[in-house]
């Protein structure tokens, strides 16, 4: 099978380039000065990595569309998957949360069901409760969205306790001061740390297990440290976790979590 780009776009660049974008649209960037042929030619030495490339792809989207926020399906937290479902009430409320503490804290995210846990989100009656809808059925579309919004609420809300007492206790055990914390809606990285120390995570980070949770944290206080990603900041990293590029590869893998 030859895989063809879906677009070429031509610049001022001196080199050929091929870019698999995270949806999978496969694009080519190319001088002006090189012909069709040349790009073709360029293209047909590349197969192999953008079938390997272009199925990742979509393995990621499949994972991202299986999480649809409907009642009876699942989200990812901590490095497992969780239910959602309803009840007759007007907040969210976490059952079988003992289980999620007894998770082995050195294990990266499998994503596997965890049974018995279950995050229930107030029922679409409850919703729309002196609303009226012309005697319609409360609008699927409408139902999922705000499914949507409350699960990132709460998302941000796990995040800002867990990532929080996450980050003092690294802090203490490097012995760094940092000048606050900060929940993201941040989808191109997991976390970041500005020229005055202060921290932000995204707050789909809290989608992964624990371990690698713990390396995005000690990642970023090490920018206290050394601002770059030279190998005294990774010298820095591991002598706190030293088993980081596990860590590192494992979240990699999830970046998946970054776009649900």
């Amino acid at each position: 099978m030859y895989y063809q780009p879906d677009e070429i776009i031509r610049s001022r660049r001196r080199t050929l380039s091929i870019e698999i974008q995270k949806d999978g649209r496969f694009v080519v960037r190319a001088p002006y000065y090189v012909n069709s042929a040349e790009i073709e030619a360029f293209v047909r030495s590349k197969q192999a990595w953008i079938a390997k490339t272009l199925e990742k792809c979509s393995e990621r989207v499949s994972k991202i569309l299986d999480v649809d926020f409907s009642a009876g399906s699942c989200i990812p937290f901590l490095g497992r998957l969780i239910k959602l479902d309803y009840h007759e009430g007007r907040s969210m409320k976490l059952i079988g949360a003992d289980k999620l503490n007894s998770l082995p804290a050195d294990e990266f995210s499998s994503f596997s069901v965890l049974e018995g846990v279950t995050l229930l989100l107030p029922s679409p009656a409850f919703r729309r409760e002196g609303i009226s809808l012309g005697g319609e059925a409360y609008p699927a579309e409408q139902e999922l969205e705000e499914n949507r919004r409350m699960v990132n609420s709460w998302y941000r809300h796990q995040s800002a306790s867990v990532l929080k007492a996450r980050t003092a206790l690294y802090a203490a055990r490097m012995g760094l001061k940092y000048s606050r914390v900060g929940i993201t809606k941040a989808k191109t990285s997991w976390g970041s740390c500005n020229a005055k120390y202060g921290i932000n995570y995204s707050l789909h980070l809290i989608c992964v297990s624990v371990s690698e949770i713990d390396y995005v944290v000690v990642h970023e206080l090490s920018h206290i440290l050394h601002r770059d990603h030279s190998a005294a900041f990774y010298k820095e990293i591991g002598k706190v976790i030293p088993d980081y590029k596990t860590r590192s590869s494992a979240l990699d893998r999830n970046a998946w979590v970054l776009d649900i």
